[in-house]
């Protein structure tokens, strides 16, 4: 091992090799950014398209259709779903994984060039949705002296501005408040008395309104510009506008000409219409803890870090309170940087407290604090230089690096452990430190460099899965490669350097005194019993092997009926989602009283810390289609910390924190607001914010097909099936009917008969009901839009919709809307949701806290979705469900790959595919105790319970790899077979036990779910902690067994085939690496 001889001989070398690696992995670690979790890259595209006043009918015959056919040739596409909402539609577009994003939006752009909207319809927006760029910092604005027009004002030109200039803000969003606009009242009497219709006035303000660069003109030597000045400025030069009417549509009848009247004087605005300053008409409410106000969402550029942006920002906000009135007040309801700072904080403590207890083992052991300490700066040495490699490779420190450090802290004392053990033993013959150094490091080198990389390669499946789970842990994989190839390097070259000059000669492990003296009687107690125990189990081998398979057949069988399976676990975030839908055709008022009266409720529950209130909109998870309309409201309530987990143990609440889950409390919560829910009608349903992305469903099943009734009336049937599975909460279903809706139809030949385009009696009826912006009020450096629209119009009276004017005859009588079309009032759904071009409908469901998210699906396949018919109908599982099913195929297969490595690795290092084979014994042991473990604990085999068994692949074989090179090595030397294994297991059983227990106990703290977070990370140190428990124990006794068996199936082998009996080559190359060494 040169190497090790090399570090042994000059350790200045080393040291200043440390000191650098130590310096730069500092650096490292203060430049490395910070985000709550690993940056990664989905490939989706949104295209939202605004339509006024248009119906979800509408919106989806004249905009959603059309775009959807001009991108749906677009390379990489894997899904289109869409949604048509009142006045707006919206396009997501899934591409496989792996496409480009930046190249996939330029071809959406260029597709979408082609498509011609109708008029009236605002330029479709591509945006990409970058999971990266998330929202860091809810704000809400509050004052008990300014209106709500004010507050929008302060938040428009003071704060947002602010608060964007900060580096590494993206985007700063306000909602809620009022917005000034120039009211413009047309009297369709006036109009109708001067000849003129809606759309001429439109017009004539289009026209005027705007300033004009007209050129330059040089006078002597001077240059001067020239602009055409009409914008308007004041509300008298608006009245003032003079109205021009367009030409009127002339009958297909000959009727003789008529004389022209004389000129007479302008028709100005002020002569049909009553121009004032007002609120523009309110969408969306929002409130503040009860409070109207006004809210900011601050979103971070995709390559900034969190922490640091929320650090810039509030030092913003601190400057910007002195120079606001004093009575305003800006209230953070939610910090995204305090949840990414817990939950790295908490990860730091388990990781400190893991590495503690890891120390406090090898001290019991060895009872050496010299020893303690070399192996201790295994994890410190490790966990730095790990640092700098992610730095240099562009990692960010996030949750799943951290947890990947915190697991690692077992396996980076490992390798030292085993070293340390080995030198140890040397010492105790009478070496002296160099030479015991030297060959404790090359007696146990082969065994460690098998350890080592069957640690790494289970990896690299991970690493290399694709997709965004792929990515998503891949950072957490190599993460912990880097740390234990750095181990590997540190037990090669830092633990024998220490050894070498730290130890004594003549020092031993043996106990002099005090509790040491105990510990070291019991062990050797404990070893004797294990020879004696190990003797017995090589007498009885077969009755040995049967009872082992009985036992981990049984485990299997009593732990597989009770484990429940979901994609990921949940995670308390101490956030809680209430949404409210009013019946269709409530009114932005009537949802507005609803939600003041949730608001009371939620006030109730001790548990509360903060709410805000958004009444017109619901915002679901990253990635979801938001929900528009009058009668939709959510309250989002921000709850108290939830108490540490000593407290939780003690049921002791301090008044700042909370004991409850965040599901329990919005269980209770529910329920609170049942007879609230019955007696408006309105459906609410308060549910927990458990996924790292916001608000989603769990249960999502999406039905196409043609015929929309058809998908309603099978959705309402899963629907009312759903409600008797235990463990489902709040079914729904997507489509909603029973919303007022006018059909103005156009008549083809009464239109012709006026020769009159029917999309002109479309687009003045749109004017009249909704409005139109044709131009802008310049009020110094601000433009006010101005709205145009009919006085006095009842939207719900069909006889003032057909007395709406739309042109004149020859004769310059009136064309009423009723003239061409036939107008009918009836019920539209409030959207209308797409897939792939195909209608869609879903059923969507909440899951109890205890439900896990595979089972419940497979009872709902079973038990509803195969037994009702669906002819016509595609049925397809969509969501959380979805991506547990992509995913469960792939992470078979990596745990495949894992193990396939794990023996190739072994088979290579050994020379020798037997010895591999006999250690692959320990992969059903192992997930034995990994599954036996997650059912005791309450907990489901999830994505992260999958990688703690990948991971576990790679530490499984390690105690086995121990003993059986040992054994190897001892027949090498000459030593009879059961002899060697013997000796080998008693030699061999301190670093085990040692190896073993610092694992776990560096794990324990994770398992303990301590901290913000911590539920997706328990499991997978709990699957881990088990498997290791349940292997190491029938590793020391069954393994030993199964070697002899299979040595001696080789031997009858040989024998039957008349084949030579020879040592392996595996075992000359220890016998010459044996001889190598007693020669130094």
């Amino acid at each position: 091992m040169w190497i090790t001889r090399l570090a042994i001989s000059r350790p200045l070398l080393v040291w200043m090799i440390l000191l650098a690696i130590t310096v730069l992995g500092i650096l490292a670690y203060f430049h490395l950014p910070v985000d709550l979790n690993p940056r990664v890259t989905i490939p989706t595209i949104t295209i939202t398209t605004v339509y006024p006043g248009a119906a979800p009918s509408e919106v989806e015959t004249e905009v959603t259709k059309p775009l959807e056919d001009a991108v749906g040739s677009v390379a990489g596409l894997k899904n289109v779903y869409s949604s048509s909402q009142p006045d707006v539609s919206i396009i997501s577009m899934d591409f496989v994984a792996g496409t480009d994003v930046a190249r996939a939006l330029a071809a959406v752009r260029q597709h979408l060039q082609s498509v011609h909207l109708p008029a009236g319809a605002q330029t479709p927006q591509v945006s990409p949705l970058d999971i990266n760029a998330q929202p860091v910092l809810y704000l809400g604005i509050e004052s008990p002296s300014l209106n709500s027009l004010r507050l929008r004002q302060l938040a428009d030109d003071v704060i947002a501005p602010r608060l964007r200039r900060e580096p590494g803000v993206g985007a700063v969003e306000v909602y809620g408040g009022r917005t000034r606009e120039i009211d413009i009242r047309v009297d369709p009497l006036r109009l109708q008395e001067n000849h003129l219709t809606l759309a001429d006035v439109i017009n004539s303000l289009q026209m005027g309104g705007h300033n004009v660069p007209a050129g330059s003109i040089t006078q002597g030597q001077q240059q001067i510009e020239v602009r055409f000045a009409s914008a308007y400025t004041s509300l008298q030069a608006l009245r003032n506008t003079v109205l021009l009417p367009s030409t009127s549509p002339q009958p297909l009848s000959s009727s003789p000409p008529t004389t022209p009247s004389l000129p007479s004087p302008p028709l100005t605005l002020a002569d049909v219409a009553d121009v004032s300053e007002g609120y523009a008409p309110q969408s969306v409410i929002t409130r503040i803890n009860g409070h109207k106000g006004v809210s900011l969402v601050v979103v971070k550029a995709a390559d900034a870090s969190a922490v640091t942006v929320v650090e810039e920002l509030q030092n913003a906000l601190a400057q910007l309170h002195s120079t606001l009135p004093p009575d305003v007040h800006i209230i953070t309801l939610q910090n995204t940087a305090t949840i990414v700072r817990e939950a790295l904080q908490d990860v730091d403590f388990s990781l400190l407290l893991g590495a503690f207890l890891a120390m406090g083992v090898v001290l019991l052991f060895l009872h050496n604090l010299r020893g303690t300490l070399i192996v201790s700066l295994a994890i410190p040495t490790c966990i730095i230089a790990t640092f700098l490699v992610m730095y240099l490779v562009g990692f960010t420190l996030n949750q799943m690096t951290l947890l990947a450090l915190s697991l690692s802290v077992g396996i980076l004392v490992d390798d030292s452990i085993v070293v340390l053990e080995s030198i140890t033993r040397h010492l105790n013959r009478g070496e002296t430190p160099i030479k015991a150094a030297y060959r404790g490091r090359a007696e146990i080198g082969f065994a460690s460099l098998a350890i080592t990389l069957t640690d790494v390669v289970v990896f690299v499946p991970i690493a290399f899965t694709g997709g965004i789970v792929g990515s998503f842990f891949k950072q957490f994989g190599l993460s912990i490669v880097f740390a234990t190839l750095f181990s590997l390097l540190v037990s090669f070259t830092l633990t024998p350097m220490l050894a070498s000059t730290w130890y004594r000669a003549g020092e031993t492990i043996a106990a002099r005194r005090g509790i040491y003296r105990i510990l070291e009687r019991i062990y050797v107690k404990l070893e004797d019993r294990y020879r004696q125990l190990l003797g017995v189990a090589m007498r009885r081998r077969w009755t040995v092997l049967i009872a082992g398979g009985v036992i981990l057949v049984a485990m299997a069988w009593l732990a597989l009926p009770h484990l429940g399976f979901e994609f990921l676990p949940g995670i308390d975030q101490g956030q809680i989602s209430v949404t409210i839908e009013m019946p269709p055709g409530s009114s932005l008022n009537a949802t507005d009283q609803l939600a003041v009266q949730v608001e009371r409720t939620i006030a109730t529950l001790p548990e509360t810390a903060q709410m805000a209130t958004t009444v017109g909109q619901i915002l679901g998870g990253f990635g979801s289609i938001p929900q528009q309309g009058p009668q939709f409201a959510q309250v989002n309530v921000q709850l108290k910390p939830r108490a540490n987990v000593f407290a939780r143990w003690l049921h002791l609440r301090p008044s700042h924190t909370r004991l409850k889950t965040d599901s329990e409390v919005a269980q209770e919560l529910q329920a609170s607001l049942a007879p609230l829910a019955q007696r408006s009608g309105a459906r609410i349903v308060a549910t927990a914010v458990r996924s790292v992305v916001g608000v989603t469903q769990p249960i999502d099943i999406q039905l196409r097909g043609a015929d929309i009734q058809q998908l309603a009336r099978f959705a309402a049937a899963i629907r009312d099936r759903l409600t008797h599975i235990p463990g489902v909460l709040n079914p729904d279903v997507s489509v909603r009917t029973g919303k007022p809706e006018v059909t103005a139809a156009i008549v083809p030949f009464r239109a012709a008969s006026f020769n009159l385009p029917p999309l002109q009696a479309g687009t003045i009826l749109h004017e009249a009901i909704a409005g139109a912006s044709p131009a802008v009020y310049r009020d110094g450096d601000k433009d006010i839009p101005l709205r145009v629209h009919l006085a006095g119009l009842d939207h719900s009276d069909l006889q003032q919709i057909g007395n709406i004017v739309i042109g004149y005859d020859s004769f310059g009588q009136p064309i009423l809307l009723a003239d061409v079309a036939d107008l009918s009032l009836h019920s539209s759904p409030t959207s209308i949701d797409r897939q792939n071009g195909e209608r869609m409908v879903a059923v969507t469901a909440d899951l109890a806290p205890d439900a896990p998210l595979g089972n419940i699906q497979q009872r709902i396949q079973r038990q509803i979705l195969n037994k009702l018919p669906h002819p016509g109908i595609k049925v397809h599982w969509g969501g959380d469900a979805e991506t547990l099913n992509e995913n469960v195929v792939p992470f078979a297969t990596s745990v495949a790959v894992a193990a396939l490595l794990v023996y190739v690795v072994m088979a290579i290092l050994f020379n020798n595919p037997g010895t591999p084979f006999v250690i692959m014994f320990t992969l059903p042991m192992a997930l034995a105790g990994a599954l036996g473990a997650l059912v005791l604990t309450g907990e489901t085999l999830s994505l992260v319970a999958a990688i703690g068994v990948i991971m576990l692949l790679g530490l499984m074989g390690r105690n086995a790899i121990l003993l059986l090179d040992y054994t190897n090595t001892l027949r090498a030397r000459g030593e009879p077979r059961d002899l060697a294994i013997q000796e080998a297991g008693a030699t061999r059983l301190r670093p085990i036990l040692m190896t073993t227990i610092a694992t776990i106990l560096g794990m324990l703290p994770i398992a303990l779910r301590i901290g913000q977070a911590s539920e997706i990370r328990a499991p997978m140190a709990i699957v881990v902690i088990g498997g290791l428990l349940v292997s190491t124990l029938l590793t020391l006794v069954a393994i030993p067994v199964i070697y002899t068996l299979f040595d001696d199936l080789v031997l009858w082998l040989r024998q039957r085939l008349d084949y030579p009996a020879r040592p392996s080559q595996n075992q000359n190359t220890e016998k010459r690496a044996s001889q190598r060494v007693g020669e130094r």
